[in-house]
């Protein structure tokens, strides 16, 4: 079994050269979100069992392999052994004996140090010498960041790419595993947060952390870490620590500033930096309330620049032909109707927008999935979300009133916006 201290050595002067380093509470930058492979075992008291990876492809790839003890939750758990390359090459394999009293569940984990050491691998497992378990072809994956300067109480926070469009869903289902300064799992969380993004409330037992983020299933995709210092350190009372805003350039207090040239962060300004309605924190972490999971961030929002969402259904009584094709899915075509929003929202200068980011324009995303069933994923200029797939839209019943095939004015009865905050629909009338 590779010893604790001897990886702690090789990682923290990888650490020191760049790799996995972060700055004081943020991670700005997007990581590879491989998937922790990890499942449950039964062990009894005074097996012996062994856990070993093989087969790992691609040469590069290099596993480690963990053991806990489960407690009823998920994140609470009891590392009891963990291996880097005691199998054959860069395999893991660790045999470790069940103390008496101690009969339970274990969750066996396998995921990479580096993102460059992802792939996949076999495992088998014995007990007492005898094949009690076998794994064929898994993948696996996670990138570590290390994590310095944290305070206990601190919030370790997954986030997602903005405009990630996974082939598989499992890619928005994250997990987060933290590590000790000698590399021991303290805390492992499958998808406890908004949108089932990850989050770990950092332990008092050290003033900095290793970190392992990856995605719950068998996909891969990008992904972000924050460190949010917001339990003890939160001037403006919005959910993000002051040392987080003033790494993503969002207001800390009233007497700061943002943007260039610097604006000051008047009272209206601490939760909502740019302006535009929506508060900082939902723009960067989303909205989770009771009926509404919506991940803005995914969807093209950033709390540095004026969003505008939107949901597009479809009027049962309009022949679909004239505006799926039209005026929709033809988003490109210079006179469409979404062209032509597009154009107009976009019009506008940072400086007359006021928008911190210095990037002209309005960001409009419509949520068209129910419309435009064929990969309404669409990125337009620097909106990462002109269109998307947001799960509301759909087929509106007795919306709109004296259609004309040929115009875009008709009466309507527009109803309630879906949430008052973010996600509400485009009026009705004329274009």
């Amino acid at each position: 079994m590779r010893t604790k201290n001897a990886l702690s050595l090789v990682l923290g002067v990888v650490a020191l050269v760049g790799w996995g380093a972060v700055a004081s509470a943020q991670s700005w930058n997007p990581t590879p979100g491989g998937p922790i492979f990890n499942t449950v075992r039964y062990y009894s008291a005074g097996q012996t069992v062994t856990l070993e990876t093989y087969s790992l492809a691609p040469a590069t790839a290099d596993t480690t392999l963990r053991l806990f003890r489960l407690n009823i939750t998920f994140g609470i758990i009891n590392e009891v052994a963990w291996d880097g390359d005691s199998g054959t090459g860069y395999a893991s394999k660790l045999t470790w004996t069940v103390p008496a009293g101690q009969s339970g569940y274990y969750r066996v984990a396998v995921h990479s140090f580096f993102a460059s050491s992802a792939g996949t691998f076999s495992m088998y497992e014995t007990k007492n010498g005898t094949l009690t378990g076998l794994w064929t072809h898994k993948e696996f994956g996670g990138a570590v960041a290390y994590v310095p300067g944290v305070t206990a109480g601190d919030l370790l926070q997954t986030g997602f790419q903005p405009g990630l469009q996974p082939i598989d869903p499992g890619a928005l289902n994250h997990q987060l595993l933290v590590l000790d300064p000698n590399l021991d799992g303290v805390t492992f969380t499958a998808p406890n947060g908004p949108s089932n993004t990850a989050v770990v409330v950092a332990p008092s037992t050290t003033s900095h952390l290793w970190v392992v983020a990856g995605a719950l299933d068998n996909v891969s995709g990008p992904l972000w870490l924050f460190h949010n210092d917001a339990p003890n350190m939160d001037s403006d009372i919005d959910g993000l620590g002051d040392n987080l805003e003033q790494a993503i350039g969002t207001c800390v207090s009233q007497s700061d500033t943002v943007g260039s040239p610097p604006q000051t962060c008047v009272t209206r300004r601490t939760k909502d930096s740019d302006l535009d309605g929506i508060s900082d924190y939902d723009e960067l972490m989303g909205v989770d309330n009771p009926g509404e999971d919506l991940p803005l961030r995914r969807w093209g929002a950033s709390p540095l620049h004026k969003d505008v969402f939107a949901e597009v259904d479809l009027d049962p009584g309009v022949p679909a032909p004239f505006v799926l094709a039209n005026q929709w899915n033809d988003a490109g075509a210079p006179n469409s109707f979404a062209t032509r929003l597009w154009e107009g929202y976009n019009d506008g200068t940072a400086t007359e927008l006021d928008n911190p980011d210095g990037i002209d324009g309005i960001h409009l995303h419509f949520d068209v999935k129910g419309a435009l069933p064929n990969s309404p994923w669409l990125k337009k200029g620097t909106n990462e979300a002109f269109f998307f797939d947001g799960g509301g839209s759909n087929t509106a019943l007795d919306v709109c009133s004296d259609y004309t095939a040929m115009s875009l004015s008709r009466t309507c009865d527009a109803g309630p916006p879906a949430s008052s905050r973010s996600h509400g629909s485009l009026p009705c009338g004329s274009d």
